[in-house]
């Protein structure tokens, strides 16, 4: 092989090694800001229970459900990208 071709190959095993770790790297980030949230609205509903604010519950668990959602969403997308770099290599 020339070192052209042999070049080429090094830099797209480079690309795909590089795409590989910035997808897991943002799926490490989705699921930390999805922790967050999560953490965040229990301790909204617990300061809502301890006042007695229980009529204040049901838009928490909606936006649970939402932020449930929107991670596997985002996780799908993510693994639907990581299915192509593979294919790609």
């Amino acid at each position: 092989m020339s070192s052209t071709v042999q070049q080429y190959m090094l830099e797209q095993e480079v690309r795909a090694r590089h795409r590989s770790a910035m997808l897991k790297l943002r799926e490490k980030a989705i699921k930390e800001k999805t922790q967050a949230e999560l953490a965040w609205l229990e301790q909204r509903k617990n300061s809502f229970r301890n006042k007695g604010a229980d009529d204040k519950m049901p838009p928490i668990k909606k936006k649970k459900r939402a932020i449930l959602q929107r991670l596997k969403a985002e996780t799908e997308g993510l693994k639907k990208l990581r299915a192509a770099n593979r294919a790609a290599n």
